[in-house]
């Protein structure tokens, strides 16, 4: 099969607004001197957690992106991100380039740097694993099919490593953390448990050293707080919704999706034009104990065609 991600550890060349840097992102100071927040606006929507939902400028890069032909979500994403285009063996994808670094402040800053803001993430169980308390830049390259095909059965599985890009560049990742399973996941047990209580205030943390790129495994509240937003994609080409369809007042029932099926269905969206098209939600998923639940982003599989292998 053909690998359709692949994973740089090192800064990369790319025509883009955006910066290598060896992971501290300014000096500290004033508010604004966070770089990684400035194309990003904080809305009156915030979580319980204290992290605001954003909205982000397209402005400078909305050009760029109609001259590659692009419409609809892919007008949405951030333009923190690099988006091109390639054709192979007749097929185009989009080439998504992004350092991972979120476009809100993080606990997992150097208290320091001025992109750091306190919050209650619990660290101690990070601290086992080799996580450090500094986001470092990971520049990631990912090709998505533009025109995603679906398939009805043999569905690829969901593995480890980024299986995504969230609409503000971070790196989407399945529930399976350290050495889980999805056996185990879905039986209610697995690592992610444990780090769930060390997400910061928007849902998110970094992998362990060396690489300490950020990511995201559950609905991040710094782009859908329980709506219709866009979230993200997915590596076969298909978008991440909100728990909910566009213009409903009531969440997806997502368990009607069974846990052995992609996570999504057949509707219209706010970026499809008026057409039906396959798109997927989180979906809430509980421990064995019933005494926590998280918004995971991905099911078990993907719809459509993407690789298997993830670092």
């Amino acid at each position: 099969m053909q690998t359709l991600v692949q994973f740089v550890s090192v800064c990369l060349a790319v025509t883009s607004a955006l910066a290598c840097s060896s992971g501290s992102s300014a000096m500290p100071g004033t508010p604004n001197d966070c770089k990684y927040i400035a194309n990003s606006t904080p809305t009156s929507t915030v979580s319980s957690e204290g992290c605001a939902e954003l909205t982000f400028d397209v402005s400078t890069c909305l050009a760029s992106r109609e001259a590659l032909g692009l419409t609809g979500a892919w007008l949405r994403f951030s333009c923190r991100l690099t988006l091109t285009k390639t054709t192979k063996n007749g097929v185009d994808y989009i080439v998504i380039t992004t350092d991972n670094h979120p476009q809100h402040k993080s606990s997992y800053y150097d208290p320091a740097d001025a992109c750091y803001k306190a919050d209650n993430a619990d660290k101690s169980f990070n601290t086992s694993r080799g996580i450090t308390a500094s986001i470092s830049t990971a520049t990631e390259t990912m090709e998505v099919p533009l025109n995603p095909v679906g398939k009805d059965s043999s569905w690829t599985e969901v593995g480890k490593g980024s299986v995504g890009v969230a609409v503000d560049g971070v790196a989407i990742l399945s529930p399976l953390a350290g050495p889980d399973s999805w056996t185990g996941f879905l039986a209610g047990g697995g690592d992610i448990w444990n780090e769930l209580t060390t997400l910061d205030r928007c849902k998110g943390h970094p992998t362990p050293s060396p690489d300490n790129f950020y990511h995201y495994h559950s609905e991040p509240p710094s782009v859908s707080q329980d709506d219709s937003n866009l979230i993200g994609v997915l590596a076969d080409g298909f978008f991440l919704y909100g728990r909910r369809d566009s213009g409903s007042s009531t969440d997806v029932d997502t368990s009607t999706f069974s846990n052995d099926q992609p996570i999504g269905h057949v509707g219209v969206t706010a970026d499809s034009a008026g057409q039906s098209m396959f798109h997927y939600h989180p979906k809430q998923f509980s421990n064995s104990a019933k005494t926590s639940s998280f918004y995971s982003l991905t099911g078990r599989y993907f719809k459509g065609t993407a690789s298997s292998s993830r670092p």
